[in-house]
């Protein structure tokens, strides 16, 4: 009766070891990934959750998605039709040693709801000739609600860089947020 007894107290503490074990892993997990469809298009809007710069990447390590800083995030667009929701089980990250954050840089950004549109300069305070890598995201709301996102790739060559950002869709507010980066090479 006594081994009985063991053996049951036994199975439910590792079955609760597990259970916590599996919740605390996933609720620590480095990056988040949502998904966001509006209208023809899907959006992936994927987050660097830890404190550390990751490469995000295919499970292969064939193909490199992202390179995100700690908190940051990005949108990776894919039409209606060409998504693949099994990429969620192909997505993973490593730690990223090839890319530095850059933060050396102004920026203005204009949202003018009135003419429906989003102006945005970036001010590049270094003088030197390092080629310095960015990523603009808008997400575009309507009642609270997200009805576009529009992106776009720079590049900080010179002093001043303008990004002008148009939807067909009406917007009564949106968010904007960029990030800046450098080679380590």
């Amino acid at each position: 009766m006594k081994k009985r007894c063991f053996l049951v107290l036994s199975i439910i503490v590792i079955s609760l070891l597990v259970i916590f074990l599996f919740n605390h892993q996933s609720m620590n997990e480095e990056i988040s990934i949502k998904t966001q469809k509006c209208d023809t298009d899907t959006f992936l809007i994927i987050r660097n959750n830890s404190k550390k710069t990751l490469d995000i990447v295919t499970k292969d390590n064939k193909k490199l998605i992202e390179c995100l800083f700690p908190n940051e995030q990005s949108v990776i667009k894919y039409n209606n039709n060409d998504f693949d929701p099994s990429i969620y089980k192909d997505i993973k990250s490593v730690k990223n040693t090839d890319f530095i954050s850059y933060n050396d840089y102004e920026e203005n950004i204009e949202i003018d709801i009135s003419h429906q549109n989003i102006n945005v300069e970036f001010y590049n305070k270094r003088n030197d000739s390092k080629k310095c890598y960015g990523e603009v995201v808008v997400f575009f709301y309507k009642d609270n609600n997200i009805v576009d996102i529009k992106n776009n790739n720079i590049v900080l060559e010179t002093y001043k860089t303008d990004i002008h950002f148009v939807t067909e869709k009406k917007f009564d507010n949106a968010k904007v947020i960029y990030r800046f980066w450098t080679s380590n090479h």
